[in-house]
């Protein structure tokens, strides 16, 4: 459940971000890793992933799903 609601999240904030194409795409591609690192249970690898999905891309939104994946 937390990782659908983080992927809406993730998807509503992008769709509308003035950022740089780059940036955007690499942190799209950080952020499904650590989706995909999350539901095998590799947790502190999906953590690095999504936390550089936020030095790529920084939005608040991300701040508070790093925060919902730490906080079981």
């Amino acid at each position: 459940m937390k990782i659908l609601c983080a992927r809406a999240l993730f998807v509503a904030m992008t769709a509308r971000a003035n950022a740089d194409e780059v940036d955007l795409v690499l942190a799209q591609r950080h952020f499904q890793t650590g989706e995909h690192l999350y539901a095998k249970g590799r947790y502190q690898e999906a953590l690095t992933e999504f936390q550089a999905a936020k030095l790529s891309f920084h939005k608040p939104a991300l701040d508070f799903n790093i925060g919902q994946w730490i906080m079981p």
